[in-house]
């Protein structure tokens, strides 16, 4: 299985530009939604379409941590990939955003679409400063996509999480991108043989307000923008012995 950590250190070219994400919210292939079956797994019961994280040092010199997770379901065992959780730490961390969605393809060719609704969400204390959030997106069936994209606020520089690109069923395309200012340089440390299909640090100038912005004594800051993807990883399931 192939899994990243990511830690700060302290530290003192031409700046390029950030890309686009690898997918939009919304934006759902009619090809995908037509989908039955996934040719390079007939055991699979879903295969991740994309899972992407955006972790990036925010205007109060905190780490913001953005997951947009889309996922094919291709029978009813694939269900499971309609519900999740959510967990914060105790350093402060909350989620100030969750949305989801569930699309659906008619048999007009048009898409259907349902949307989470707030009073969906479940929010459990665990513990003094630690919750978990729990959902399930409506509408679920099989054939259908469902998509959830979430962010996480830590005020701590060291609020970054750890990263697993294989998953139980196949994925088309995973990546978690770091965006920092070169004061603070961001490691990773790799778990697991595969190599990256992505795998580089590209300098970009950000934009950066309120306490970060303070400290650096200007609003465009020289930032690294690094990048780790893997694409067509196979199911990594348990198996006996």
């Amino acid at each position: 299985m192939a899994a990243l950590c990511a830690a700060v250190f302290g530290a003192a070219s031409q700046a390029g530009e950030i890309p686009p994400p690898p997918i939009t919210w919304g934006s759902i292939p009619h090809d995908q939604l037509a989908m039955t079956s996934f040719p390079g797994d007939t055991s699979a019961s879903a295969v991740i379409l994309c899972d992407f994280c955006d972790m990036r040092v925010n205007d109060d010199l905190g780490i913001t941590v953005t997951r947009h997770l889309r996922v094919k379901i291709l029978n009813e065992r694939g269900f499971l990939w309609g519900t999740h959780t959510i967990d914060t730490g105790v350093n402060g961390e909350f989620v100030s955003t969750i949305a989801g969605a569930t699309y659906v393809l008619m048999k007009d060719g048009t898409i259907a679409d349902s949307s989470l609704e707030k009073g969906g969400i479940v929010k459990e204390e665990l513990s003094e400063g630690r919750n978990r959030y729990t959902f399930t997106l409506p509408g679920l069936q099989p054939g259908c996509i469902v998509e959830i994209r979430y962010t996480i606020e830590s005020p701590s520089l060291t609020g970054t999480r750890p990263w697993t690109f294989h998953n139980d069923e196949p994925v088309l395309w995973s990546e978690v991108r770091m965006l920092s200012p070169k004061a603070f340089a961001f490691g990773g440390t790799m778990h697991g043989r595969l190599p990256f299909t992505v795998n580089d640090k590209t300098p970009v100038a950000a934009m950066l307000r309120g306490a970060a912005s303070l400290y650096f004594g200007r609003d465009i800051v020289e930032c690294t923008l690094t990048r780790w993807a893997m694409e067509n990883l196979g199911a990594f399931r348990a198996e006996p012995f």
